[in-house]
């Protein structure tokens, strides 16, 4: 809760706006993925006494592009900007903070405005904390919207936490022009335990985090709901072994049809294992193995194994290979039918990491995708 869900930075160069072209004109795929070029981009942040703030401003560049009738067409660049104020104290607390943030996404055709308060509490115990805030979006043409979220955690002690949390958001609300929102027109309840014994004989540590969601679109359907669990074991050798399990009840998917209707999905068990070796290491390696359920039928194995050498403090290489066995993959093809699917898919990725200082990385990352799939 804060600045996060209003300010996403990739948006700033990203994918422009969609072109509207005429019937029968297309753009080749990656004519579709051109990101935008910056033509400047700035930062500033600064306190005054108890006050914090920050200000962020950037300006892209047209787009050009070439579509399939061999025509010249052009998406004008967008400028964003973002104000975020925050007032600290520690009074009667061990923290508290009380915050603002703005920004503006502006562009030719529409703008996206987006304002939001925000505050944090911490008792003096640190056992408690709050966090809060209200958001309002104002977009050209989509309109008015607003939301809430918050969330509060009990510490009671060392290595065990209970935390709560809820998100209203109305049918209109959307910081997708500059920040992220997974979606709208939803009510989510979330509840997760944070639980960690350490001091063990056989293993080093233990960490178990089960949790409850539950969501209810504008409709009244239940889009989304959870109980689940996380684990992971630290072995004496640092070495851990890792899993996952969740029952996943029935529900309703209202966003799959892309605004073609509303659809059941069956109750669903997905499982996850994994082991990963001493990362200290200048050589480690990782493999894990799940399942994934289908929405209507079948069910998805996924796999991935990965090898991480450190020759220097400083320096890493990793290679990661992910496999996916699909079966029953259903996917939107028009209106209102869809088509399951089954194939493989392959994803591997080499990655570099360098840090130059402990505020300073650099990383360069090379991924392929790869999916061959046949209608069931």
């Amino acid at each position: 809760v804060g600045s996060d869900m209003c300010i996403r930075d990739r948006r700033i160069g990203g994918r422009p706006r969609e072109l509207d072209l005429q019937d029968g004109v297309e753009l080749s795929d990656r004519q579709e993925l051109k990101p935008a070029d910056i033509i400047a981009a700035t930062k500033a942040t600064g306190q005054i006494g108890s006050f914090r703030y920050g200000l962020l401003a950037a300006v892209e560049e047209d787009t050009d592009y070439i579509a399939s009738d061999d025509q010249f067409y052009s998406m004008p660049g967008r400028d964003f900007g973002a104000v975020r104020v925050l007032y600290e104290d520690s009074i009667g607390a061990a923290y508290r903070g009380i915050g603002w943030i703005s920004t503006l996404a502006a562009h030719p055709d529409a703008d996206a405005t987006v304002h939001a308060a925000d505050f944090h509490y911490l008792t003096t115990s640190g056992k408690w904390s709050f966090n809060g805030q209200a958001i309002y979006s104002d977009l050209d043409e989509d309109g008015a919207g607003s939301g809430f979220l918050a969330d509060a955690t009990y510490t009671p002690r060392q290595g065990l936490e209970h935390k709560i949390a809820v998100s209203l958001l109305d049918d209109k609300i959307d910081v997708n022009d500059f920040g992220y929102q997974r979606r709208n027109d939803a009510k989510n309840f979330n509840y997760r335990l944070n639980w960690t014994k350490s001091g063990l004989e056989m293993i080093r540590d233990f960490k178990l985090n089960p949790f409850i969601r539950y969501e209810v679109n504008g409709d009244g359907y239940r889009t989304n709901n959870a109980f689940a669990t996380s684990w992971n074991i630290t072995l004496n050798n640092l070495h851990s072994i890792g899993g996952f399990v969740g029952y996943f009840p029935e529900r309703y998917d209202d966003r799959n049809s892309f605004d073609n209707g509303t659809f059941k999905v069956r109750s669903r068990v997905f499982s996850d294992l994994s082991f990963r070796t001493d990362t200290s290491r200048p050589v480690s390696f990782f493999v894990r193995a799940g399942t994934r359920p289908e929405f209507v039928y079948g069910t998805s194995i996924e796999s991935q194994v990965g090898v991480t050498w450190r020759p220097l403090e400083n320096v890493s290489f990793e290679l990661d290979v992910r496999h996916k066995d699909y079966n029953g993959w259903l996917l939107h093809q028009d209106d209102e039918n869809f088509t399951s699917f089954n194939g493989p898919q392959w994803q591997p990725q080499l990655s570099l990491d360098f840090y130059p200082s402990s505020k300073q990385q650099l990383r360069l990352a090379m991924q392929w995708i790869g999916i061959r799939a046949a209608e069931d």
